[in-house]
């Protein structure tokens, strides 16, 4: 009598025809045209190139006219992407490999201190990006003031003051300011205004040594009525 076949193993290749042919989920679609798209800059994240460089550099190349911005850590714990538009605004963000969206997730990926980042053009397939269009909004140049005490909400970062535009202009991504240097001008800017305010103070101060011309008018007219009763005296 033949041995029958055991229906495990019709299951099993059953399995397999339907994996073989099961839809692909959203983020190994993502990753697919991810991988397609052209890349701008690419590089490293380390002790002389922090995120705040990273981002600056974008900033001032004006090459990110609608890019994606991928962050990943060392250890792979954190891994992200994030939307730039025009190189000046984040428009959303979410890491790959948790549920995290937003500024939270952005805050995740400007923490790294040692991993990778690239840049990936999406101004000829925008489409690839729309999962990234959470309406964010947050300015590039706010991002690089705050780093690297960048706050943990939103909120806080809104609320951090002006945009520093000035600052920013004047250095290159390679050429950021150390704290140090900061605080050195601070410490300068301070003194200066002090200075200032004492001069001030002592131009206010100095006694008026100078003679109004009412003073002066009347010691001439006072001189010429004393010349004249001369005169008078000495013709009598």
């Amino acid at each position: 009598m033949p041995e029958s076949t055991p229906e495990s193993t019709n299951d099993e290749s059953a399995n397999d025809f339907s994996d073989q042919f099961a839809p692909e989920s959203a983020e190994q679609s993502s990753f697919k045209s991810l991988s397609n798209l052209p890349t701008i800059e690419s590089g490293k994240i380390w002790e002389n190139r922090s995120t705040k460089e990273v981002l600056l550099a974008i900033f001032k190349s004006k090459k990110a006219d609608y890019a994606i911005a991928r962050m990943a850590s060392e250890d792979g714990v954190v891994d992200g992407e994030f939307l730039i538009t025009k190189s000046t605004n984040v428009q959303g963000a979410r890491l790959l490999n948790d549920e995290m969206i937003g500024y939270p997730a952005l805050f995740a990926m400007l923490k790294i201190q040692h991993g990778s980042y690239s840049l990936l053009d999406c101004s000829n397939s925008p489409a690839d990006a729309a999962h990234l269009e959470d309406g964010l909004k947050i300015r590039v140049n706010q991002l690089v003031n705050a780093l690297p005490d960048l706050p943990p909400t939103l909120d806080e970062l809104a609320g951090g003051g002006g945009t520093g535009m000035s600052r920013m202009r004047s250095y290159e991504g390679s050429e950021l300011p150390s704290e140090a240097e900061v605080a050195e001008e601070k410490l300068a800017r301070k003194s200066a205004k002090a200075d200032k305010a004492e001069q001030v103070a002592t131009t206010d101060a100095r006694p008026q040594t100078g003679l109004s011309p009412v003073l002066i008018a009347t010691i001439v007219m006072v001189l010429v009525l004393a010349v004249a009763g001369a005169f008078m005296f000495l013709h009598h």
